[in-house]
Parts: structure tokens; sequence; C-alpha cells
């Protein structure tokens, strides 16, 4: 035999290579592809948003999967902005809460003021929506600390200004605080001399919080430079009538009834002049409600009567409409819902096999390692032994080989008995599914017989219990993962005194030195009780215990 001295040096140095980019490619690879179909799913959003197309909940929770693996600032703020925009109102509260306070520290170090005032918007209509009063007036305290602390005269820190001003004022009812930030930004005329439009929404404001307080004469004058000077020059539609129907308002209120008429004629003529544009049918409500104060002031009971009914033609009309989107969002998401339940066991198969896969392979490289460390070894000695010592040094090699396929022969066996296991839990589960798949489909034919209230109350009652079961699978993988990262030791343990134990076994013993119970453990692993009896019979043969002696003693004592 032929040997040189650098050989096994070169040999040993390339095992070390091969097996470290077999260990790193594929993270490498995985996190590239990750990026790669972020963006992708990003340019959809785009394209879709370009063209008009509203997003649906499938883009929603295809999203919140991708996000969660990428790692880029920039990738995350695109979708944060795109998310919070077109699903600030979808009910998601803990989600988009978690997903503001993480996307406004990066807005910050960009500067980004526009989307910063946004996210801080989104996150204070969600504290309004679940009247979280606290958290409320903490993040609009947090909003104005902010830009009082940025030398900048953006026009995003006024804009801040206005609408905690507005918060304070609809949903807190406190006007005083709320006149102290619009008087924040009335300190600064050139603001709102460069800003017109900006400035017309402030008068509506402060218009409104003179209203509230009686005091008419006041917001006449708010009202009407809105309606004559303001609003017209950006061909507003919506803004400028709303502030001439106001403004007929407040003359009513001061009994200027004529000129009440004058203003709500002039407003009727130029709002049929204009068409349509966004959000008029809401102002046909406020103009005939105050046309019904209006003719409530001279006496007419029968315009009055008129007229309240237009508005509530003009409310039905739009609450048809919003309960219909409602209807359809709610249809769309608890589709998505059970389409996801139904894939989840599919994905955790999946994500199981992977690990199987890539556990394989590291047993792999682990073996040649270890054959190619034996052989470097065994090269060196042979190298300096004399010719005599060969021919034992070959009968080692032998010898050596053969425990090597021993050692395969037995992974292969236990590998054989774990995936055998695992079609037999997987038939269990198939069976479990299939069941509940029935009750399920029972429990809609019943459903679908009852009538009114009943009905949204069977699909609401149908909604929760389809959710709990995910939350249910999601808390046992998760409690199955802890059990797995607390018994470290004890699986080397056990695999060093029974090294022929399948993971399922292996999986059994953990849980049997817990004290957990065998009603608990079937619910578990989702197998049936008499499962449990017959895999706990098992292990006892497997470790070789006697009649007499106790398995959940015996595995506390490992």
């Amino acid at each position: 035999m032929i040997v040189n001295d650098k050989t096994p040096f070169w040999t040993f140095l390339m095992c070390i290579i091969l097996c470290t980019n077999l260990t790193l490619y594929p993270q490498s690879y995985t996190e590239n592809k990750s990026t790669e179909e972020f963006t992708t799913f990003l340019d959809g959003l785009n394209q879709k948003l370009g063209t008009g197309v509203p997003l649906n909940a499938i883009d929603y929770y295809k999203g919140i999967d991708l996000v969660q693996d990428i790692e880029s600032d920039s990738l995350r703020v695109q979708f944060y902005n795109i998310f919070l925009a077109h699903y600030g109102d979808s009910g998601q509260t803990e989600l988009l809460v978690s997903l503001a306070e993480e996307a406004l520290p990066i807005l910050k170090k960009q500067k980004d003021y526009m989307n910063i005032t946004f996210t801080y918007v989104h996150l204070a209509k969600t504290y309004i929506s679940d009247n979280d009063r606290n958290n409320f007036r903490r993040i609009c305290a947090e909003s104005v600390a902010y830009y009082d602390n940025e030398n900048s005269d953006h026009i995003m820190k006024y804009s801040a200004y206005n609408n905690v001003g507005v918060y304070y004022q609809e949903f807190l009812k406190e006007y005083d605080s709320a006149m102290y930030f619009f008087n924040r930004i009335l300190e600064y005329p050139e603001v709102l001399k460069t800003h017109k439009h900006f400035a017309g929404s402030v008068y509506d404001n402060v218009a409104l919080i003179h209203m509230r307080k009686g005091e008419f004469d006041k917001a006449r004058d708010y009202f009407s430079n809105n309606y004559l000077k303001i609003y017209p020059a950006f061909n507003d539609g919506e803004r400028w009538m709303r502030a001439g129907i106001q403004w007929a308002d407040t003359d009513i209120k001061l009994g200027n009834l004529p000129e009440a008429n004058r203003i709500l004629s002039h407003v009727l003529t130029q709002m049929d002049s204009l068409g349509n544009y966004p959000q008029k049918v809401y102002n046909r409500i406020l103009l005939a409600h105050t046309y019904e104060e209006y003719y409530k002031a001279l006496g007419d009971y029968k315009k009055v009567i008129s007229y309240s009914n237009e508005a509530s033609r003009l409310k039905d009309s739009i609450e048809r409409v919003e309960e219909k989107i409602r209807f359809d969002t709610q249809t769309d998401l608890s589709r998505i819902v059970m389409d996801r339940s139904k894939k989840s066991y599919e994905q955790e198969k999946i994500l199981r096999l992977k690990e199987e896969e890539k556990s394989e392979v590291t047993t792999w490289i682990l073996i040649m390692s270890i054959a190619a460390f034996v052989l470097f070894i065994f090269v060196i000695m042979s190298h300096y032994r004399f010719r005599v010592r060969r021919a034992k040094a070959a009968k080692l090699i032998e010898e050596e080989r053969a425990n090597v396929e021993k050692l395969k022969n037995e992974v292969l066996q236990s590998e054989i008995a774990s995936k055998k296991q695992d079609l037999v839990d997987f038939a269990v589960n198939i069976s479990y599914n299939q069941k509940w798949a029935k009750e399920l489909l029972e429990r809609i034919k019943e459903i679908k017989q009852l009538k009114g209230r009943s009905k949204g109350k069977g699909y609401e009652l149908l909604e929760k219990e389809i959710k709990n079961k995910v939350m249910a699978e999601e808390e046992i993988i998760d409690f199955q993962n802890r059990v797995d990262l607390l018994s470290n030791e004890f699986y080397h343990s056990l695999k060093q005194q029974f090294p022929y134990l399948t993971k399922s076994e292996i999986k059994l013993c953990s849980l049997i030195r817990l004290n957990i119970d065998n009603p608990e453990i079937a619910l578990i692993q989702n197998i049936n009780l008499s499962s449990v009896y017959q895999n706990r019979s098992r292990l006892r043969t497997r470790m070789k215990l006697i009649q007499d002696q106790d398995l959940d003693t015996f595995i506390s004592e490992i």
C-alpha cells in the first residue's frame, strides 16, 4: 500500500469543507428564496392597487405568513404601509397593534413623517374601536411628544396635532383639550397659508367645537370662510358642500332663517352641478337633516317629516351596502379560516418530513466524518508500523466496517419502526379529521335551516368552534415542542440505555415522565385511549421490564 504524507491531511480537510457546505447551503438558500418570494408578493400587491383591484383576505394571510421570515427593514416597511392602509378596519386588533409598533422604530429611523403620522392614526383608531382609553391617551401623547422633540416644520407635525384634537373632540368629548391642540396649529398662520386645504380641515374642527359649546356666531365665521374661500379652490366637493350646509345650520340656530334658506338653495344648486363625488350621499343626509331643522323652525311639520324620511332612506341604503360589505368580508375570512385549518395538518406533515430528511442528512454526515477520521488515524498508524502488523490493521479495518454496517442497520431499523408509527398516527388523525368534518357538515346543514338572527348566531358559534379547534392544535404542537426542549438530558440518558427506541416511543417516555395521565396523552398525540395502552405495553416489551416492574417508576428513575 503506497501512502503519501500529505494525503491524510488533505483528505480530512476536504471532508470538513464538504460537511460545512452541506450544513450552511440550505439556510442561505432558504433566506434568499424567502426574500425573492416576498418581493414578488409585494410587486403583486402594488400591481393590484395600481389597477384599482381591492386586496382580499388571501393577500392578508399570505402577507402575514411571508413577512415573518424577512430581515430587510425596507421590505418590512413596504408591507406595513400596505397592510395598515388597507386592513386597518379588519378587526384584527392585536395584530394591527403589533405590526404598527414594530413599524414605528423603523419609520422614525428613516424620518418618514407621513407614514409615522398614518401609523399613529391607525393605532389611535384601533384603541378607539376597542374603547381602550388608557392606551388611546398614551398613543396620542407619544405622537405629540415625538413631533415636539423633532426639529422639523413638516406638515405632518401639524397634521398629528390636528388628529389628536379630533380624537379628543369626537371620542373623549373633551373639548377644551381638543381646542388646546387646534390652538397650537393656529399659532402658526404661515403654515395655514401655505397649506390651505389643511387649514380648512382645522377650521372645520374648531367650528364644530364652537357649535357644541353653543357659540354659533363663531362657528358661522369658520364655516362661511371654508365654503366661500377655502374648499372651492381645491374642487373638494364633499367638504365644500358640507361647509355650506353647516353654515346654514348655524344661521338656523341663530334665527336667521331667510339667510339659511338662501345658503341651502345655493348649496343644493352647487351640489347638483358637481355631479357624483366621494361621500356625496353623506352630504345629502346632512342636507336633509338641516332642512328638517329649518322647517321645524318654520313650523311646517309636513316637510319636517318628509325630510326626516329622506334622511332615513339614505341612511338605510348606506347601511345595506355596509352590511353587504361586512357579510362578504366575514364570509371570505371564514372560508380562509376553514381552508387554513384543513391545510394545517398537511403543512405540519411536510415540515416533519423535512426535519426528518434534514436529520437523516446530518446523521449521514456524522457517520462519514467519523469514518473519515477513523480512516485518517488508521492511515497514520499504518504508515509508521511494521509490515508484520499490517495484517492486524487490515483486520481492524474489516471489523470497523462491520460495526459501521451494523450501526447503519440499527439506524435503518429504528427509522423503519418510526415511520410505521408515523403512518399509524397519520391514519388515526385522518379518521379523526373525517369524523370532525362530517360533524361540521351536519352542523352547517342545521344552520342553513335556521332563519333570522338564529342563523347568524349559528354561524358565529360554528366559526368560534373552528377557531378553538385550530388554537387547540397549535397549543398541542407548542406543548410538544416545549416537552422536547425541556427533556434533552432525559432523551440523552434514554438513548444511551435504549438506542433502539423509536421517536414515538421516546416521546411517550417523556410524557410519562411528566406524570401525564393516559387520557391526556391520547389528546396530545391525537390518538384514542386504547392506542395509548397498546403503546405502553409495547414500550414495556422493548425495555425488557419484568412483570412486577412499574413502567412509570422505571422511567422516572432514568
